[in-house]
This record gives C-alpha cells, sequence and structure tokens, in this order.
C-alpha cells in the first residue's frame, strides 16, 4: 500500500509540475470581481450523475444485446413479478445502471392497514416483540422482497443499510423504508434504494444511482495529505480558518466521461465510481462554506466550491388581497436557468446556490422536466391572447439578486424595465399557490400531485374584445379547475377585480385541484358542493379569512338571500357575519335559498353547489373558530391547527360531505353518518388509541360542529384523550440572515414540530417539513431573507403507540431579519483630474467597478466590527496603495487609489521559490510530500514569475516571456507591457502548444504589438504549426503586446520576444 501511496504521489507531483503550472501560468487575467476563494471554484463535469429512467417496455427489445447488456437478467426478474403480482405495474429502469429505477402499481400487502385485510400474526415471521410493527419489521420485510425478486436487484443487497431519518411512519398509515448504498463499510453518495408503503401496501418502489461497484476501498493518501491538496489549491490555509470537515471518506458516483445531458451510451454503462474525500473549511471574514472533494486514490482534486447561497428571487404580492399594500416576499422552489446549463431551485428564503455560469435566469412559467418537490408555474395571458407574455427576469451573479419588482394599477401593468408577464397576477399566483403546496404537502408529503408542477393561467382576457388563448374558454369575471387540462385559470379585471390578485380566490382553485387529485373519485364523477366547500376550507386555512374572494367585488355577497355583513367577496362561511346569523342546515337553508342546477354539478341535496357548500364550510370554520376553542382550554392557534390536521389528513378518506335526504319537499333530512362524510374521516384521524367508541381527543367538539349543522352523526362521543403536553414557551432571535428559535422542555415530549408563514400571525402556518428531536430544544432557519416578518410557533409531539398525541401551539413570535448594511466608494485615476475605468474593487465577497468618472460602489457589507480587504485590479496596471484593509462599524467608508500602467515586478518572488528548491536538495531530488504540496501552493503563487526566469536562461535577453491557454467562454484580449532600453532587432517567437499532442495547438487568434500593428494573423495558424516567428525592430520605449485566442478551450502557446531566433535553436524551449 505504502508504495502505491508513494507512486501515486510522484505521479501527482509529475502531473502538477508539468500539466498544472502551465493552467496556472496561463491565468494573468483580469479578475472577475470574486474574492480569491470564488475565482477558483470549479466542478468536474463528470460529478453530478443522476439516475435517467426509461420506461422498460421501450428498451425490452435492446435487453440481452449489446446495448443492454444486463437487460436479459432485469427482464427476468420483471417477467416473474408480473407473473406474480398482477400486470397493474409500471416499470422504469435507469440508463445508467440498467438497473430498475422507479416501479409503481396498484399494491402489494406488506403489513396491516387499510388496503389489505393482513393482521399481525400474518406477519409475526418479521415482528420483533409484541411490541407490533416498526421500522425494523419493515426493513426485514423489504429485504425479504429484495430475496425474492433478486433479479430486479442485480447487485450485493448487503452493501444496503437501513437510513434512521427517512424511513419512518408518517402519520400513522403510510411508511417509507429507505437504504443507503453502502461498499465496504464506505457509504455511496446519493445512492439509495427505497420502499414506499401507503395504508399497509407497497405501491412504490426504486433505487437510485445503485450499480456494481469495483474499486479497492483503501485510500492512497490519508485525510492530512487530502487537507495538504486542498491547502495547495487554495494558496495555502490561514490561521483563523476553521475546517469543519477534516477528510470524510465516501464514495461517488462519476460519469465516465462528461457527457452533457441526457445519457446515450450503452445501458448500464454509464456511472462509474470514485473513493474520495470531503473537506470543508469556513474562512473569517469571507463569506461562504468551502466544501472539496479530492480523490483519494490519484490526488485528484475534482470540485471546489461554496456550499452557501446567495442570489434570491423575490417580488411584490398582497398578503391576502389586492387591497392590501403591496410587499416584497421571496419567492421559493422557482427553477432557474443558468448559463452553464446548471438549474438551480430557489430554497424558502428565494435564495439559490452559486454556479460556475455567470447568469441566472427565472421565469414563473417554467415548465421543464425537472420537478423540485412539485412546483408552480404561472402562464400570463397579457399580450396578444394567444401567446402567454414572458416571465423572464436575468441576473448576473454577484449579487446575483432577481427581483420581480412591485407595481401600480392592475391586470396588464408591470413595473418599470420588466417583461410584460410579471403582472400583479402572476406575482401573487406563483406566491401563494407555492406557498399552499408547501402546506398541504406537510401533511400529505407522498401526494403525487403535489409533487409534481402545477400550471395556473392568469389574466385570461373576461370578454370577446380578443381571441381567447387556445383550449381556454372566453370567461367573464370568474376562476376556475380545469380538470381535463390540470390547470389553475383565473381571468382578468371584468365585472369583478382580478381573481388572480386574491390570495382565497387563487388558492380556491387550486384546492379543486387537490380534491381532483388526492386518490378519491373525483369531483367531476361525483357531487360537486362538497369540491366547492374543500376549496373553500382550503383557502381559509391559509388565510384565516371567512371571506372567500374578499374585495373581488365593490358590495357584500347576497349570501344566496342570508347576506353578508361584511364581505365584498363570493361568500363568508361565518355564519355570524351573515344576517341572520344563524348555522345553516340543509334543511334551513338549501332548501330555501339554493337554485336547481343542471344535471351532474349539483351539491349533496342536488341543487346549486357553491351555495349548498355553505354547510360544509360553516361546519369546519366553527370546529376551528368556536367548539375547539369553547371554555378556553383549547388556544385559538391551537384549535387552527387542529382543525387544519383534521382536514388535510382525512382528505384520502372524504367523500360526500353528508348524505341529505329531500324526500319529503317540506322537511329535507340530513346526516353525516356515511362513511365517506366529513364528520366521520375527521373523528378517524382525530383517535389516538383505535377505538372510537370511546371518543376522541376532539371528538364533543367535532360533534357539536357538524350537528349545528345538521350533518354529524349520533350518539355525541365524549371526549377521550390517552396523552397531555404542555404548551412550549417560544423565544427567537436573529442573526445576518438566519433566525433562532429555542423553546423550554416539555415533559413526555419525543420531538417537536416547527411552524411558519410569512403572512401575519393570525393567518395559516406551515409545517416545516424537519421533525426536532426531544434533546434538542433549538432551530435554526437560515432559509429567511432580511426585511421579511417570519412568523413561527412550536409544538410538542409523542411517539410510541400514541403517535396521534400533539400538544398545543406555543404563542406565536414574530421576527424581521434587518441588520444594516453598509458600503465602500472612491476615486479611482492616475491623478485627481485623470480617471481610470473598469477597475474591479474587490471587498471579498462583494465587488465594484469603477465607471467612465472613476468612481465606484461596493455595497451590501456587514457592519459591527466587519473587516474588508478592498484591492483594485486592471491589467497592466499598478494601483497605491495595492489594497486597503477596511473595519466598518456602524457608517460608510471611503477609499481612494491612485494608479498608473506599469510592469509588475515578481524578482522577489523567485528568488523565494530558489531558496526553497535548494531547500530540497536541487534539481532531480525527490522532495517529500509535506514540501511538495508546499511547493505547488508557491507555484500557484509565482508560476508567471518562475516560467519568465526559467525561460531567459535559453531565451537569450529576453523582453517579455507568457503563457497563454484558452479558457472556456467568450474570447478575450489580454494586454501584456514591456519596455525596450536598447534600441536592435529582435524576435516575436510564438511556440503553439505541446510537441506530440497537436491537440494543445491554438488554431486560431490574433497578435499585435501596439494597437493595430498584427504580428501574427488567424491564417497563419493551424494544427501542424508549432512555431511561429517574426523579426521586429523596436526602439526604445514602453510597448504593449495584445493577444486574443480564438480556439477551442485548453489550448495553449508561449510567446517570447528577445533577440534570440528560436528557428535556429536545435530544440524548443
Amino acid at each position: 500500500m505504502e508504495e502505491r501511496r508513494i507512486l501515486a504521489i510522484a505521479i501527482l507531483f509529475l502531473f502538477c509540475a508539468f500539466v498544472l503550472m502551465p493552467a496556472h501560468t496561463f491565468a494573468f487575467l483580469p479578475k472577475s470581481g470574486q474574492s480569491a476563494l470564488e475565482a477558483i471554484q470549479f466542478q468536474d463535469s463528470r460529478l453530478g450523475v443522476h439516475s435517467e429512467g426509461t420506461l422498460a417496455e421501450d428498451i425490452y427489445s435492446i435487453a440481452g444485446t449489446t446495448a443492454y447488456p444486463n437487460g436479459t437478467q432485469v427482464f427476468q426478474g420483471w417477467n416473474k413479478f408480473v407473473g406474480e403480482n398482477g400486470s397493474n405495474w409500471t416499470l422504469w429502469i435507469d440508463k445508467r445502471s440498467g438497473i430498475p429505477s422507479f416501479c409503481e402499481g396498484s399494491g402489494l400487502p406488506w403489513v396491516p392497514g387499510a388496503g389489505n385485510s393482513l393482521v399481525n400474526n400474518d406477519i409475526s415471521i418479521y415482528l420483533n416483540s409484541q411490541d407490533g410493527i416498526d421500522i425494523s419489521t419493515l426493513e426485514k420485510i423489504a429485504r425479504n422482497f429484495i430475496y425474492q425478486n433478486s433479479n430486479l436487484f442485480p447487485f450485493d443487497c448487503d452493501n444496503l443499510t437501513l437510513n434512521p431519518i427517512s424511513s419512518n411512519s408518517y402519520d400513522e398509515y403510510l411508511w417509507i423504508a429507505s437504504f443507503d448504498y453502502v461498499y465496504r463499510g464506505i457509504p455511496v453518495e446519493n445512492a439509495r434504494a427505497y420502499f414506499r408503503i401507503n395504508s399497509g401496501n407497497l405501491v412504490q418502489f426504486g433505487t437510485e444511482n445503485i450499480s456494481p461497484i469495483k474499486i479497492d476501498p483503501t485510500p492512497y493518501y490519508g485525510a492530512t495529505d487530502a487537507q495538504q491538496i486542498l491547502g495547495s489549491y487554495i494558496g495555502g490555509f490561514l490561521p483563523d480558518d476553521e475546517l469543519l470537515e477534516t477528510g470524510r471518506l465516501s464514495i461517488i458516483p462519476i460519469s465516465p466521461c462528461a457527457d452533457i445531458g441526457q445519457y446515450v451510451g450503452v445501458v448500464g454503462s454509464g456511472v462509474d465510481y470514485r473513493l474520495i474525500y470531503t473537506l470543508v473549511f469556513k474562512r473569517q471574514n469571507v463569506l461562504g462554506t468551502w466544501l472539496a472533494k479530492i480523490d483519494a486514490h490519484t490526488g485528484e482534486l475534482l470540485s471546489f466550491g461554496d456550499e452557501n447561497l446567495y442570489g434570491i428571487v423575490k417580488g411584490g404580492i398582497y398578503p391576502i388581497t389586492r387591497t392590501d399594500i403591496e410587499v416584497t416576499h421571496p419567492f421559493p422552489n422557482l427553477v432557474l436557468q443558468m448559463d452553464d446549463g446548471t438549474r438551480p431551485v430557489t430554497d424558502r428564503a428565494g435564495a439559490y446556490g452559486l454556479h460556475s455560469g455567470t447568469t441566472a435566469t427565472a421565469r414563473l412559467d417554467w415548465d421543464g422536466e425537472e420537478d423540485y418537490w412539485g412546483g408552480i408555474s404561472v402562464v400570463d395571458h397579457c399580450g396578444d391572447g394567444y401567446t402567454p407574455a414572458d416571465t423572464k427576469i436575468s441576473a448576473i451573479i454577484y449579487p446575483g439578486n432577481i427581483d420581480y419588482g412591485t407595481s401600480t394599477g392592475r391586470d396588464c401593468d408591470v413595473p418599470i424595465s420588466k417583461p410584460l408577464g410579471d403582472t400583479h397576477a402572476a406575482r401573487n399566483a406563483y406566491f401563494h399557490l407555492d406557498s399552499f403546496q408547501q402546506k398541504a404537502r406537510a401533511w400529505l408529503p407522498l401526494n403525487v400531485w403535489l409533487n409534481s408542477r402545477v400550471t395556473a393561467n392568469v389574466n385570461i382576457q373576461p370578454d370577446h374584445s380578443d381571441p381567447p388563448p387556445p383550449n381556454l374558454p372566453t370567461i367573464y369575471c370568474t376562476a376556475f379547475w380545469d380538470g381535463q387540462f390540470g390547470t389553475a385559470n383565473y381571468a382578468r379585471t371584468g365585472g369583478c377585480s382580478n381573481p388572480g390578485e386574491i390570495s382565497s380566490i387563487l388558492i380556491h382553485e387550486f384546492g379543486h385541484g387537490l380534491d381532483h387529485n388526492d386518490g378519491l373519485i373525483p369531483p367531476e364523477n361525483g357531487e360537486k358542493g362538497t369540491s366547492e366547500a374543500y376549496a373553500d376550507v382550503s383557502a381559509f386555512f391559509v388565510t384565516h379569512d371567512s371571506c372567500s374572494g374578499r374585495n373581488a367585488f365593490t358590495i357584500n355577497c347576497d349570501g344566496y338571500g342570508v347576506p353578508c355583513i361584511s364581505c365584498t367577496g363570493a361568500r363568508d362561511v361565518n355564519y355570524a357575519k351573515r344576517t341572520p346569523s344563524q348555522p345553516h342546515t340543509p334543511n334551513g337553508f338549501i332548501r330555501g335559498h339554493c337554485g336547481l342546477v343542471p344535471t351532474g354539478y349539483g351539491g349533496p341535496c342536488g341543487k346549486e353547489p357553491h351555495c349548498e357548500s355553505y354547510i360544509l364550510s360553516e361546519a369546519v370554520w366553527d370546529l376551528a373558530t368556536r367548539k375547539l376553542a369553547a371554555g378556553g382550554i383549547i388556544d385559538q392557534h391551537s384549535a387552527w391547527e387542529i382543525a387544519e390536521r383534521l382536514f388535510f389528513l382525512s382528505a384520502p378518506s372524504r367523500g360526500q360531505g353528508f348524505t341529505c335526504n329531500t324526500q319529503n319537499e317540506s322537511n329535507w333530512t340530513s346526516h353525516g353518518c356515511n362513511g365517506d362524510s366529513w364528520y366521520k374521516a375527521f373523528l378517524f384521524v382525530d383517535d389516538d388509541n383505535g377505538n372510537l367508541t370511546d371518543g376522541t381527543p376532539h371528538s364533543e367538539a367535532i360533534y357539536d360542529a357538524f350537528n349545528d349543522h345538521a350533518i354529524a352523526c349520533a350518539p355525541r362521543y365524549p371526549n377521550h384523550a390517552i396523552c397531555s403536553l404542555q404548551k412550549p414557551t417560544l423565544t427567537v432571535t436573529t442573526s445576518n440572515y438566519d433566525v433562532v428559535l429555542s423553546w423550554n422542555s416539555v415533559p413526555g415530549a419525543s420531538a417537536y414540530k416547527v411552524f411558519r408563514n410569512e403572512i401575519g400571525l393570525n393567518a395559516g402556518y406551515i409545517r416545516m417539513p424537519i421533525t426536532i428531536p426531544a434533546s434538542t430544544l433549538q432551530y435554526q432557519d437560515y432559509e429567511v431573507a432580511n426585511g421579511v416578518t417570519y412568523y413561527y410557533t412550536v409544538q410538542a409531539l409523542s411517539s410510541g403507540l400514541n403517535r396521534n398525541c400533539k400538544g398545543p401551539l406555543a404563542t406565536p413570535k414574530s421576527v424581521t431579519p434587518n441588520f444594516p448594511y453598509y458600503s465602500v466608494s472612491g476615486y479611482i485615476g492616475v491623478n485627481p483630474v485623470t480617471p481610470v475605468s473598469d477597475v474591479l474593487v474587490d471587498a471579498d465577497p462583494a465587488w465594484g467597478k469603477s465607471e467612465g468618472a472613476g468612481n465606484y460602489l461596493i455595497s451590501g457589507l456587514k457592519g459591527y466590527g466587519a473587516s474588508y480587504t478592498v484591492a483594485p485590479s486592471k491589467p497592466c496596471y499598478v494601483f497605491t496603495p495595492s489594497y486597503s484593509t477596511i473595519t466598518i462599524t456602524n457608517s460608510n467608508r471611503i477609499q481612494n487609489f491612485l494608479t498608473y500602467p506599469s510592469l509588475t515586478g515578481c524578482g522577489q518572488c523567485y528568488q523565494k521559490l530558489e531558496q526553497d528548491m535548494g531547500k530540497c536538495g536541487g534539481g532531480g531530488v525527490f522532495c517529500p510530500i509535506e514540501m511538495q504540496q508546499y511547493y505547488l501552493g508557491l507555484f500557484r503563487n509565482c508560476v508567471h514569475t518562475q516560467t519568465q526566469m526559467w525561460n531567459s536562461m535559453i531565451n537569450g535577453a529576453e523582453l517579455l516571456s507568457i503563457n497563454l491557454s484558452r479558457a472556456k467562454g467568450q474570447p478575450t484580449t489580454e494586454c501584456f507591457l514591456f519596455s525596450v532600453a536598447e534600441e536592435d532587432d529582435y524576435f516575436v517567437n510564438l511556440v503553439n502548444g505541446d510537441s506530440v499532442d497537436k491537440n494543445t495547438r491554438v488554431s486560431s487568434a490574433t497578435v499585435s504589438l501596439n494597437p493595430g500593428d498584427d504580428i501574427f494573423k488567424p491564417s497563419d495558424f493551424n494544427m501542424n504549426a508549432r512555431l511561429l516567428v517574426k523579426p521586429v525592430h523596436l526602439t526604445v520605449g514602453d510597448y504593449s503586446l495584445e493577444v486574443e485566442l480564438r480556439s477551442q478551450p485548453d489550448s495553449y502557446l508561449s510567446i517570447v520576444i528577445s533577440d534570440r531566433d528560436f528557428s535556429q535553436l536545435p530544440v524548443l524551449p
């Protein structure tokens, strides 16, 4: 092993000295405005491998051929599976691994549940004890399933280890068994197998990045070696650097070649593996968390970059309705398009990660293939009525913020200089629908529709003045859910306010979408009154406003003959705000106030569904605002959480809201005794011991709320709870761009849940997708933005047999991260009256650039004693001072710089390098690894100097010696200054690429001596021309050499201007 390590070190030294060194020599480029660490970020293009599933039926014909060698085994397994379990299953195969990536179907009974007739005795061989089913039970069943279907899992399944975090039961009826892929005890990143169980049945399973591994699990480098390699790459660690990961060993999937986009190679040959170290560090006063991945066999640095998030996407929205003051909020879960081809997704703060690209583009109407935890696509129809209006906004990285802005007006009015699709409706639709999707998904995490991208059409033409968009009818003052196309649709202003600018109407239609996709009979195949209630209730669990569509009209709603007192929307489901103020029932309200409708669109009583929806909506509103909080035992915030939980978790069980008997025309009867009634479903979810007859924790309130509207079912069970948890006391503090929550320990609690919203203290909260262990009484929310007010609460949970034991919510607290920011500004010039423009001024991580008058501004800097090194840079210029260290307390700072064109002396740097090389023993003596890493760091900082000095030994009296490499991106012109002290004849010698590998040679370039005096033109270059020489006569004075490379990336050349003609040398240098 030691011999392999020494060999690898020797190879690395040669690689760095003779391959990497020229690459850094070429780096005599203008500074990009980024910090020193930002400027050297990169990622090997072979990383980032992910499964690429294709339907099994599409590649069946090539199974067993050279295009899919292991396909025969997989399809033998698939045929066996279908033969045993039926054909109602669909299989996807990962083209990279050749292994099944995803399978779903009609369900296989695994554990007792609503979806099967199993009992514990049926699975007794998998049970650990009398305690019943736990995750170890699911693990055993899953492993047996893999064994019975081994051809579908053609890899060593002993390498699967249960993931204890993601494997769990979710709200009693959902289980997930997830396995990490581990090779010889070493975890494989982003590789897993998973099994998803709903109502006791396996409905989905699959794998990701799993393939047979054939690498040596023994590292040839140690973690200390990896630290030295990283230190060398970054120019050395600083004394205050904090190493967070000292060298975590893992295996990473990697593409065998740098394929871009979709994999098109042999099925099953698209993934390899590397043994790597991961190192993470932070640098004082440098914003970022810096992560590197280093090959543990070769020492190759595979990636280096900042893991933090910076750019933010935001826009102006109305918190509830269009008469509210418009406020700016982050846009989360938005897929961006980078100019490097990557597609980051914004987090809950609207922030996205930095990538190698320079420009990020956001669009609200994104409809790409990458669905990230669902997502919303908003199509704005302002424009010609046929073509959707543009919603794209781009930003240059640093600071990278994309602001959709705020605006006056309505409908198609947009902020100044924004695209036509940046309307009030587009911004509000995106924000509010995404918020509802997050809320619903927190309760129903495995709902397929909530994890899919949904389209909302806004600003549809309201009348016949323009043709309607394709597939959309001409509409007037309305909004609707299109079950055929799966879209929510909102008209422009026309007889009412724009419904796309009102949150409750936006969410109402999205509620129809959830009803359509919650797994039960879709509303178009059943009665519609329950669906209208479903939609209204979905909306008021977000707004906590009983008025559906507030400010859609200028007058109060008529309430179908029971007028609203203070609601300018479509309905007010708080009966106390209508006249007369009394609970409404099917007999007392629907019978006399709701009109008839065409067959097939009525509610439970066969009448107009919007009118009928009042009954169910009022019952749930009463439960949340009256019955649960009656007597003051349950506070109002906790009452909202209980009602919301019952509503969402009962969604897969709810059908027709109640039964209505209209046989007696003068006296209808109604009840909630049907098995799919909302009343029965709420009791089912509320129960905490599996016995409804002894009552549930809130059975009295549930009964009273539904019975007041004549849709309950006797008897009225007494409240019965087998646990009780106290209310936590919540404290919040802020730091820069983060919020810290802390609370007291609640006796009996096994975990805690955090809730958050951005609308208001009394609005609906979103249950955040994380469970806090009982031992951790704190949560730090990094996904926040400065200037936005956030509202938080926390809840204690209990586990074990009592899985439905949840305590009251802590009294909510609000917090607004709003730390001050400052700036550094100044003047840059040769003198006070001769400014210099286009000077990049770096303050790490922020930067600025001098404009025509020589003035620059760097904003967004932290105060409170933060220090910044402010450094100007421009090719062929030196600055006085060369940099300035500025400490900001509580005010902006000014720093001026003088500059003049000059050559930069490198003699001291070379002398230090020469001395250190002498310490290593001189030429030809192999250096120990410790010294080698040190020298590699010196190469990075001084390689330009050492190249000049080494070349001068053979170049004669040289005037200039440079090495250039063609970088990726657009060609750039580089300028090099030199001076002539003695008039004479000289030679411009150009050595093109490698002496053997012609692919390294530059195929097109321009080289000019002073502007306009071409030395070499593009026609002078070709892959066979390695040496170009041109004699020149130079007089005493200063000169500039300008070079532009136009060839393929990574090609390179060297230019030496001296008194020696290289064509006369026996060997080229």
